[in-house]
């Protein structure tokens, strides 16, 4: 597995962002890859994203609504990113199967790993759309939301 910073200046991570930067994550291409392995390494990484960008576009159109719909009362209320987690787990899943990285899909501790990764995928984009929520909306509800994620600077 790799670690990685998104950066944005200027509104949240596209879903086909998140999409590929969650597949690199959790189907890492390692160097020691060669030849033909290397190249049906790199397709099944980007079928995975393929597989993710609908989760992420989805989730977020979800959140955003939310946040539309409610406003400031939606910063309040919890985020559960496993269901959507274990929907994308499944799409993850799919990607590999036939492949020669099939015996991942019956591995406990891999599918734990990419389970706990992408819930939490799921629930940073969501705290990344209820603070760009807050920049746009800067009430002072909104301003305790971000001054609690930084520290009182927003």
């Amino acid at each position: 597995m790799q670690l990685g910073v998104m950066i944005t200046d200027g509104g949240a991570h596209p879903p086909e962002k998140w999409a590929v930067v969650t597949a690199e994550t959790i189907f890492p291409l390692g160097d020691a890859l060669k030849g033909d392995r290397a190249i049906l390494a790199r397709k099944v990484q980007l079928a995975i994203a393929e597989a993710l960008m609908p989760h992420h576009e989805s989730h977020q159109d979800d959140e955003r609504s939310a946040l539309e719909a409610d406003g400031d009362a939606h910063l309040d209320r919890p985020h559960d990113p496993i269901p959507r987690a274990e929907e994308s787990l499944e799409a993850v899943k799919n990607c590999i199967r036939g492949t020669p990285w099939e015996d991942k899909i019956t591995d406990a501790a891999w599918l734990n790993l990419v389970g706990s990764i992408l819930a939490s995928h799921f629930a940073t984009s969501a705290d990344i759309e209820r603070q760009w929520h807050c920049h746009r909306n800067p009430s002072e509800k909104a301003k305790a939301f971000l001054a609690a994620r930084h520290g009182g600077s927003n």
